[in-house]
């Protein structure tokens, strides 16, 4: 955003005012004089402000959900009286289900007189509200096991694992990412991770959330305060070492086409590959013979990375145009890198097919605007977008005219 830096104050004031029209000149102005002038503070700050404005703008429902007895005894005009009544006026805030609180309270020591029934359900909430199960199935599962949230958890997950069959080479790349991304995160092993991303789908946040559920409960007390009684204990499995002669190894796949193996065969192959080279690399300490094979697998995981790469750009290609039109583009399931590359890609090629429409006066009813659906984020890991922050911060930079709304970009030309 350099040449934007060098524009004068009121030129990026404008120039602001023109790319978050949803917001109030008055609110702009503001945030451009708390920042110095500085567009890219600005850009960040406003991209905030559009996010509140979404989030004031959804349904309550929800939260309403999320609430605890206390708020219904109170809408009946039931409020509890005396000693009692001021002090919880004093701590008086709304019940919501977070992860960190709800972590936090299950590790502390029990109060005296807990509310189990209470306690109970926000534990059953927890887990119901994350995954595509039965708030019934959930609730029998969590009874059976104790009021354990890690072993409901876990139920859940092996027993996902014996119905569903689906491998990960079967997966979309963007499934096998986040099963990775969970596996390593949270040290489970990719059945462990796969069966979670399947039961939250289509939310990877949620995934995490019961992941750090899992983690965190193993080691910590029961919810219901029951002194951990029917929690587990999680053990990473490993692949058992090979010990037979080198030259009786299993083949490493070697490096294939983007066009011949998926993503995530490709993915399978390096991690295989990078694998052999790291214990060949060890070995080669002692052994000189074995250096040799460490560079050899070293170049097959390269080159299997490579072609892996090119296979995730392929994949994200055709999703992105089997959910796109001429004058929209729907960036949803794919990685910020994919997004800013093909949002670049296509925005230049629908400003080349306007032609001479790209002039104001021979439109002839032609619509000059073009669609960027990014999304607000509700499935990205914490809930903040990712794709349009970037995609608009990029678009920005290379000249484009962008308005930004609510969860969609609208590219209208290119700066004079």
């Amino acid at each position: 955003m350099a040449w934007l830096q060098n524009l004068n104050m009121t030129s990026k004031e404008a120039q602001l005012i023109e790319t978050f029209p949803t917001l109030s000149v008055t609110t702009i102005a503001f945030v451009f004089k708390k920042n110095n002038g500085d567009f890219e503070k600005c850009v960040d700050e406003l991209l905030n402000h559009v996010l509140f404005q979404e989030i004031d703008g959804q349904d309550g429902e929800e939260k309403i959900l999320r609430k605890g007895i206390d708020t219904f005894a109170a809408a009946d005009g039931t409020a509890p009286r005396g000693r009692k009544a001021k002090g919880k006026k004093k701590n008086k805030k709304t019940n919501f289900m977070n992860l960190d609180e709800y972590a936090r309270s299950s590790s502390e020591p029990a109060a005296p007189s807990p509310n189990k029934w209470k306690t109970m359900s926000d534990d059953v909430d927890f887990i119901a509200t994350k995954v595509n199960v039965s708030y019934k199935a959930v609730k029998s599962s969590y009874h059976e096991r104790g009021g354990s949230v890690a072993a409901t958890i876990a139920a859940l997950i092996e027993s996902d694992i014996k119905t569903n069959k689906k491998s990960l080479e079967e997966e979309m790349d963007i499934v096998v990412q986040n099963v990775f991304e969970l596996s390593k995160e949270f040290e489970l092993d990719l059945q462990q991770a796969h069966a979670l991303i399947r039961l939250t789908d289509p939310s990877s946040a949620a995934a995490h959330e019961l992941a750090k559920a899992l983690t965190r409960s193993s080691n910590a007390s029961s919810p219901t305060g029951g002194g951990g009684g029917g929690g587990i204990q999680l053990v990473p499995r490993y692949a058992p070492l090979n010990l037979s002669d080198p030259d009786e190894e299993y083949d490493v796949p070697g490096p294939a086409s983007a066009s011949t193996l998926t993503a995530a065969s490709l993915g399978v192959a390096r991690h295989a590959a990078f694998s052999k080279a790291s214990e060949y690399h060890r070995k080669g300490k002692s052994d000189p013979l074995m250096r040799a094979a460490a560079g050899y697998y070293g170049q097959v995981g390269r080159d299997s990375h490579r072609a892996f790469q090119s296979a995730v750009a392929a994949e994200a290609d055709a999703l992105v145009a089997a959910q796109s039109g001429p004058a929209q583009l729907d960036l949803h399931g794919v990685s910020v890198a994919d997004a800013k590359r093909i949002a670049r890609q296509k925005v230049a090629e629908w400003w080349a097919s306007l032609g001479e429409d790209r002039i104001k006066g021979y439109a002839k009813g032609k619509a000059n605007e073009y669609r960027i659906v990014t999304g607000i984020g509700r499935h990205s890991d914490g809930g903040r977008a990712k794709i349009g922050p970037a995609v608009m911060k990029m678009l920005v930079a290379e000249g484009w005219r962008v308005e930004v709304g609510s969860g969609f970009l609208t590219v209208s030309g290119v700066r004079k």
